[in-house]
């Protein structure tokens, strides 16, 4: 089986971070994976891919626009030099330049994939658009969700039948607990200095919500600090935050975090304050690392960290800031949110996702012969 996947870029990231897991695994499995990444900046991951015998190609090595139409040919391109049977979008707009890519004709056979990774888009909020997504999306033979409220989310904007939205849940790593076990990041252990140390792993992105935690930090007191792992275009704007806020000696950003363990590891309790999550692999590495959970009460969070950790109205800056020192002040409650954390996460074990991937692969092809 040849597969070609596509993706806007590999900067750090939940989808990222998953085809960083996902991709090695069907190669391990007897597949031929390509990965063909719109825009080079930010790479994160492809030393890793590669090493894992997955084929990583860049449209631009300098850098490209992924809004721009070039992109079709970059992407009709690769389908050309790879002959893939399945061709698998991810993220718009690569999702888009794939259907139009692929077109209706889909050339040397290959069979059309996505997976939707997000429960809310700009363009649903723009109901002219709906003609143009309800084509594009119909052009896909499969539209795999990462849990049950993005499906229902994405089939009820588009008005089509959620059993054309198979959920695969995503997954991670489970080999041995490693990832709690691994060594504390020196640089911020030492930063910390005592204090309850709060983590949080997320792109700068308005949906991740960074205002909010910093907002959190500001209502807590001095023996609290955060550290913040990830890139993005609001990390500038969250950095003037801090300086506003007069949080400069409690806030650590840690710029792109390859080795998410040893940063978890460092942390005394995780916070993901988003305003929407599709799944959440970030909270699901936190507990799998043995952290605490705290996080908003949205989307795919609230099946992940229900009964495992503590849920919050979203922007409720004083729930978030009374979990939290309820978790600082009760080991015993810390210890129940660390257990039923890790217990929750061996849950999401990747060889399953990975299972179900190529499951659905055979099951597409198989519906085109």
């Amino acid at each position: 089986m040849k597969i070609l996947h596509v993706i806007n870029s590999l900067a750090a990231g939940g989808a990222e971070r998953l085809l960083a897991t996902l991709l090695p695994r069907f190669v391990s499995r007897g597949a031929s994976v390509s990965l063909l990444v719109l825009d080079a900046r930010g790479d994160a991951f492809s030393a890793g891919l590669a090493a894992g015998g997955v084929d990583v190609r860049f449209a631009r090595a300098e850098g490209a626009n992924v809004y721009s139409p070039a992109r079709i040919r970059d992407i009709a391109g690769a389908i050309r030099l790879f002959s893939p049977h399945i061709v698998h979008a991810h993220l718009a707009p690569s999702f888009h330049w794939c259907a139009l890519a692929c077109g209706r004709r889909r050339p040397g056979g290959a069979r059309l994939v996505a997976t939707e990774h997000a429960m809310k888009n700009r363009r649903m909020s723009l109901p002219i658009l709906s003609r143009l997504e309800r084509s594009a999306y119909g052009r896909y033979d499969r539209i795999i969700c990462v849990s049950g409220e993005v499906a229902r989310a994405v089939s009820g904007w588009l008005g089509m039948d959620a059993g054309n939205f198979p959920v695969i849940q995503n997954g991670i790593e489970l080999g041995g607990d490693a990832m709690g076990e691994l060594r504390a990041d020196a640089a911020i252990r030492q930063w910390k200095d005592g204090r309850f140390l709060v983590a949080m792993t997320a792109r700068f992105v308005e949906a991740k919500d960074h205002a909010t935690a910093l907002s959190v930090l500001a209502a807590l007191p001095d023996s609290f600090a955060m550290a913040f792992a990830g890139d993005g275009p609001l990390l500038s704007a969250m950095r003037q935050e801090v300086i506003r806020l007069g949080l400069e000696s409690r806030a650590w950003f840690a710029g792109t975090v390859t080795d998410i363990g040893s940063f978890l590891a460092s942390a005394n309790a995780y916070l993901q304050p988003s305003r929407d999550e599709g799944f959440g692999i970030a909270v699901l590495e936190a507990m799998a690392a043995g952290l605490p959970v705290v996080a908003s009460d949205v989307g795919g969070l609230k099946t992940l960290v229900g009964g495992a950790g503590t849920l919050v109205t979203p922007g409720d800056v004083d729930g978030f800031s009374l979990a939290l020192r309820k978790l600082a002040d009760d080991a015993a409650l810390r210890a129940k949110s660390i257990a039923r954390g890790k217990a929750r996460s061996r849950l999401y074990d990747i060889e399953e996702s990975v299972d179900w991937y190529m499951e659905l692969y055979d099951s597409v092809l198989g519906a085109a012969e």
